[in-house]
């Protein structure tokens, strides 16, 4: 991205780069079944150019695009397969006239695969893991961070909802919404990926001390140090413990008896 003296010419800059990002992505989302590798070359670009490590648009998207499109692809098979099954149940349940406790477990469950389905490909992009592990890690994040998975997840269908709303528009309400969206979320996945290597101790805080983290800022205070381990007897030791309290408690009361 080419830099200008004036913050504002900069920051108008950034903005076109974000919504030429998400063209670029909604061009490469048109055979469905790249879906999954879009969402995370779309992601990937978007972290570096917030982090300032931007290339341009293209290098880095067809990069990570080519890097990671069997893994998205089988990622999206599996996503798609779980929402038509949730679909084909809420079918079901509107058919049937289902209860309440029903219909709220479903719910639940529609939440929990939208979440992971918000999670994965992110994760995808920022680590070179199975899918398994994806998997894992997109459940992991999505509700040690629950709130912002939900706020992630409603701004990403807010566009869509203010596209059908206003239909002769939509285009140009998608493409603003899903640029802000795109901001917000790409500043929160940087967040919470800092956080997660923090914690896993991996990538460029592997060999770091608690000390070197927490000049860093990236922990509030050392960790306190682990407590010794409750001592432990052999079988034999432990019955000469009890033998001795036993005595112990013999000669107290004949103490007592001989003061009486």
């Amino acid at each position: 991205m080419q830099k200008y003296n004036s913050p504002l010419l900069n920051a108008v800059d950034d903005i076109v780069d974000y919504m030429l990002l998400n063209l670029l992505t909604l061009v490469c989302c048109l055979p469905v079944f790249t879906i999954g590798a879009a969402m995370t070359a779309r992601t990937y670009t978007a972290m570096k150019m917030l982090r300032g490590q931007s290339e341009g648009i293209k290098k880095p998207f067809f990069r990570s695009f080519k890097q990671n499109f069997v893994q998205a692809t089988i990622l999206t098979v599996i996503m798609f397969a779980m929402l038509l099954f949730l679909f084909w149940d809420w079918n079901l349940v509107g058919q049937e006239q289902a209860g309440l406790a029903t219909k709220a477990l479903l719910f639940g469950a529609t939440i929990f695969v939208l979440m992971i389905s918000w999670m994965v490909f992110p994760f995808l992009s920022r680590y070179t893991v199975t899918i398994g592990e994806a998997l894992k890690g997109a459940f992991v994040m999505s509700f040690t961070h629950l709130f912002h998975s939900f706020f992630g997840l409603v701004i990403i269908i807010a566009p869509i909802l203010f596209g059908v709303w206003h239909m002769y528009w939509a285009w140009l309400i998608w493409l603003a919404l899903t640029t802000a969206t795109l901001i917000i979320n790409t500043n929160f996945f940087i967040k919470a990926f800092d956080k997660f290597e923090v914690e896993q101790r991996i990538g460029a805080y592997e060999n770091a001390t608690d000390e070197e983290l927490a000049a860093l800022g990236k922990l509030k205070q050392p960790r306190e140090p682990k407590k010794p381990e409750v001592q432990r007897h052999t079988l034999s030791e432990a019955a000469n413990l009890v033998r001795g309290e036993d005595d112990a408690e013999k000669e107290d009361e004949s103490m007592e008896s001989t003061e009486e």
